[in-house]
């Protein structure tokens, strides 16, 4: 676990000098460097890991690598299970050098690219190593598993400027592209529906409903699915990936969800106070329906595996812009940063070392040699 201590914090120490100086025009080159660095060490540091770091490497990110090296794009694609962007993705590998570490550090330099353009979105109001701490304790490790998943969960993210500037059709295209990715990305086209309602004045109502629809349609996702092929809406080989999760041990996490409990109470707090009442409002529901659908997960895995895109969503929406409301003295600042920081570590070891999730501790690396 330390090793991730160390490389969160090279990266939280640049991202506050790039904090420092997000405002000023003057310092271009200063900012530049530093985004440049973080994107390194992020990059870096799970592009060089060993294959076994990540429980997916092995399952599916090399074979399909081989399969490319070995046959070509084409034959990948129709014999692998995942989506045509990853293939691309390991074809551009091939094209370097055909290596393993090559597709990782691919990978996860589309996500690194990512989390940065949408730290640096909205400025003004998130703190940029509060939303890179957030994303590092919460959602970096799972990135190393379920790869596929983790850039489309991003690009999702990325989108929700969108639905805030209601711009619908470009909304649908983020989703088209994250779906390219990973298929469950899908079920996202959602989120506009229920910023729209959420905004009505029985938003009440409209919650319960909503939660009642997700519930019923997670316990049934199969039939619902079956119903899809036929109409030729749903391609066959998504449903065999739910069947896939569906016989996969389940691991009921409670301590996990009593930190998510703690970490709701604070976004509580932030969005009781913050300005923006329709993005905060939305943001907290999304985490509402998180813990919802990660309970869910008891029943199948598949269901808490679409819990990350809300939880990712409402998670980084609200917890960077805690300092917009504390007041400015140092006492106030420092305090609510201990607390949070403190409780996003403690959300990093439940998960990813004492229960283990994505099999990424401890982690190892031959290129930059560390056992």
């Amino acid at each position: 676990m330390i090793i991730y201590l160390v490389c969160f914090f090279l990266i939280i120490l640049f991202s506050h000098i790039l904090e420092k100086n997000k405002t000023n025009d003057g310092n271009k080159i200063l900012k530049k460097v530093n985004i440049i660095i973080i994107i390194i060490i992020m990059t870096a540091f799970a592009g060089y890991r060993d294959e076994n770091i990540g429980t997916d490497v092995l399952v599916y990110a090399k074979p399909v690598l081989n399969a490319v090296n070995n046959y070509g794009f084409s034959f990948a694609y129709q014999t692998a299970n995942v989506e045509c962007l990853f293939v691309v993705i390991a074809q551009i590998a091939s094209f370097i050098d055909g290596n393993i570490n090559t597709f990782l550090l691919l990978i996860q330099l589309i996500m690194s690219i990512l989390i940065i353009k949408y730290a640096l979105y909205e400025k003004e109001t998130k703190n940029i190593p509060l939303c890179l701490m957030t994303y590092l304790c919460m959602f970096y490790g799972i990135g190393f598993n379920l790869m596929r998943q983790s850039i489309a969960m991003l690009i999702v993210l990325y989108g929700i400027r969108f639905i805030k500037q209601n711009k619908l059709l470009k909304y649908i295209i983020t989703i088209i592209i994250a779906t390219l990715f990973h298929t469950t990305a899908i079920f996202m086209i959602s989120l506009y529906p229920i910023w729209t309602l959420l905004k009505k004045k029985d938003k009440v109502i409209y919650k319960f409903l909503i939660i009642a629809i997700l519930v019923v349609a997670m316990l049934f996702i199969l039939p619902i699915l079956n119903g899809l092929i036929s109409l030729g809406i749903v391609p066959e080989k998504f449903v065999r990936y739910v069947y896939a999760m569906q016989e996969s041990t389940v691991n009921i996490q409670y301590i996990l969800t009593i930190v998510k409990i703690i970490l709701l109470f604070i976004c509580y707090f932030i969005k009781s106070r913050v300005k923006d009442k329709e993005s905060s409002n939305f943001a907290y529901f999304l985490l509402v329906i998180d813990i919802v659908l990660f309970q869910l997960g008891a029943i199948t895995p598949f269901v808490e595996r679409i819990s990350y895109y809300f939880g990712i969503i409402g998670y980084m929406e609200l917890l960077p812009r805690v300092y917009t409301i504390v007041k400015k003295d140092k006492f106030n600042k420092y305090s609510v940063s201990i607390i949070i920081y403190t409780v996003l570590i403690l959300y990093f070891y439940v998960s990813f070392v004492f229960l283990g999730v994505s099999s990424i501790v401890p982690y190892t690396s031959q290129i930059l040699h560390i056992s």
